[in-house]
């Protein structure tokens, strides 16, 4: 996209860029109008010269998964253990669990996976 903007790491493309529409003030510091494009970082490139995401190490895959997890299970999990302890879980109640397990497990395989090369 076209915006008031220069070069402040000439080997990385790195971009400052005005974002409001003040033009004459952009101007006033050395601004020129570039095809910029922001990035995944939260910076401003020249367009092409964005870096890409690198991949997610497997530790924030891991917390990713967990966290999944934890929003999406663990309530459930939790009123499991303390059922099971006074003795009101049901069979119907341990097969409607194993298949939510199932199908969490299986949304995170799919989504979440680790890191080949770790």
């Amino acid at each position: 996209m076209e915006k008031y903007a220069k070069i402040i790491d000439e080997e990385k493309k790195l971009c400052e860029v005005g974002l409001s529409d003040n033009e004459e003030f952009y101007k006033s510091i050395g601004m020129t109008k570039m095809n910029v494009e922001s990035c995944w970082d939260g910076g401003w490139y020249l367009e092409g010269y964005a870096p890409t995401k690198p991949d997610p190490t497997w530790e924030e895959v891991d917390k990713a998964r967990e966290k999944y997890r934890e929003d999406h299970i663990d309530t459930r999990t939790k009123a499991r253990v303390r059922k099971q302890a006074n003795g009101t879980w049901t069979e119907q109640d341990e097969q409607e669990y194993l298949a939510l397990d199932a199908e969490i497990t299986a949304w995170i395989e799919e989504n979440l996976p680790y890191p080949e090369n770790n």
